[in-house]
């Protein structure tokens, strides 16, 4: 079908007949993109898939979107079974952007408690291209006057390229302050992720942070 998942993959429905009816179904890839994208099929997941299902007229059962029509309503069945599918994957999206979040706040919460006073958020720094960018964090010195650090939250792999842009261009501009990239180390990262991050900061896993943090501020 030409619907995609977020990976771009094509939706694929398989059509079936039984006892005179038409069953249109995803043969559970809808589900099977998020478990293999770490998103868990809660009770709770399962619940508003089923809702987003209903929207759609099919039904979300045993981790399969699927609808049940009569022969005349095939094509119709098939492009709402299609849709349906991709929603389900789409809530890999939405998990991950809810993971994101989670960590960004978890990063700045850390620097709140360890810089205090010190710390600002969401300021706009411009860089040497003349862009605008608003810095997660920045830890002032002690007299709270001029930036000493920049530090990002990295949540995942996919957040990676938009910070070594970002770091690449406040280091041409700023080269005598220091840029930290705090990265999720609950999740697994490819070596190459975290190359790129070295060229531009210093990436520091979270789990180890408190330490880094303690020493830029001294």
């Amino acid at each position: 079908m030409p619907v995609i998942y977020p990976n771009g993959q094509a939706v694929n429905v398989l059509v079936t007949v039984e006892a005179g009816q038409h069953v249109v179904h995803d043969a559970g890839a809808g589900a099977m993109f998020l478990t293999l994208s770490g998103v868990e099929l809660t009770k709770r997941l399962r619940s508003r898939l089923a809702q987003l299902a209903h929207q759609y007229g099919c039904e979300f059962i045993d981790g399969r979107m699927s609808m049940r029509c009569m022969a005349d309503q095939l094509a119709v069945a098939i492009v709402l079974v299609a849709n349906a599918s991709r929603v389900v994957g789409d809530q890999a999206l939405r998990a991950a952007a809810e993971h994101a979040e989670i960590f960004r706040e978890a990063v700045s919460s850390r620097l709140r408690e360890l810089v205090g006073t010190r710390l600002r958020e969401r300021e706009a720094i411009v860089g040497s291209s003349g862009r605008e960018y608003r810095v997660g964090n920045i830890i002032l010195d002690r007299a709270e006057k001029a930036p000493i650090a920049f530090v990002e939250a990295v949540p995942n792999q996919q957040a990676v390229e938009r910070r070594v842009s970002e770091f690449l261009d406040l280091k041409e501009e700023y080269p005598e302050i220091a840029r930290e990239s705090v990265y999720d180390d609950r999740v697994e990262w490819e070596n190459h992720s975290l190359i790129l991050l070295k060229h531009v900061s210093n990436p520091v896993p979270f789990s180890r942070s408190e330490l880094r943090i303690k020493a830029i501020a001294a």
